[in-house]
């Protein structure tokens, strides 16, 4: 089935779903990675390659969202209200951190006049402004390690209720 029911995910949003995880799993350590790195070509290359990893990761999850819009979303399974106010919390958060690291990091660049590729188009700023760029580096980095937050908050609770609720909330989205 591609398209949702009440019951379960369909085929799409489960690969919009894990898609999105596996390129957020690799883009951030190695964005970590990067941040550790002396000042060098090979540091602006793996840059360049993050910045396209985050431009990807940008136009998935707005496909995603397009398509959450279009389809029913599953009924939760738990009956505790502040549980699924929790739940519905979180997903919004996680999107709101995803774009808001990819816009940080796209501006980061932005205002020290680099050219940053958004595959349909680049933008390049006529004027550099250090300051913008080092606010838009601390938010990036900061609302990564939210992201990490609510990303094991996401997964320890999903584990919680499949296991020991015994609501097999898992057979969703797997």
């Amino acid at each position: 089935m591609l398209k949702n029911n009440i019951s379960r995910y369909g085929l799409i949003a489960k690969l919009f779903h894990w898609v999105t995880f596996l390129f957020l799993i690799a883009q951030i350590p190695f964005g970590f990675y990067i941040s550790n790195l002396e000042f060098s070509l090979t540091r602006a290359n793996f840059e360049n390659y993050h910045i396209l990893s985050g431009i990807i990761i940008f136009y998935i999850v707005l496909a995603r969202l397009i398509w959450k819009f279009f389809n029913p979303t599953p009924k939760l399974w738990s009956k505790n209200k502040y549980q699924t106010l929790i739940a519905k919390v979180n997903h919004f958060l996680l999107y709101l951190f995803i774009f808001i690291i990819i816009l940080s990091g796209v501006f980061k660049k932005f205002f020290i006049e680099e050219t940053v590729n958004l595959i349909f188009f680049n933008i390049q700023s006529s004027k550099t402004i250090f300051e913008f760029s080092s606010i838009f580096y601390e938010l990036h980095w900061l609302s990564s390690v939210i992201l990490i937050t609510l990303t094991l908050l996401h997964v320890f609770a999903a584990i919680y209720n499949h296991v020991f609720l015994k609501q097999k909330v898992l057979k969703k989205i797997i």
